[in-house]
This record gives structure tokens, C-alpha cells and sequence, in this order.
């Protein structure tokens, strides 16, 4: 589905902001609804 997707090594500066951005993707839905974001 995505034949030119890569891997690449990520640095991170900030840690807290890293594991709230995770929490945050994990939390995203990808399908179609209210359109309304949960915090």
C-alpha cells in the first residue's frame, strides 16, 4: 500500500513531549465519526 515507506532512527529532546505525543496517537481514531476530538 505505501511501497516507498522507510524506517529512520529518531532523536528525541524531550521526553515528556514524546510519550504525550504517543499517548496522543494512540488515542486517534482513523475512521469517519462526529468529527469531534476527545481529550
Amino acid at each position: 500500500m505505501f511501497p516507498k515507506l522507510v524506517s529512520q532512527r529518531v532523536r528525541v529532546s524531550d521526553g515528556e513531549g514524546w510519550v504525550e505525543g504517543r499517548a496522543a496517537a494512540d488515542r486517534a481514531t482513523l475512521h469517519r465519526g462526529s468529527g469531534r476530538i476527545e481529550r
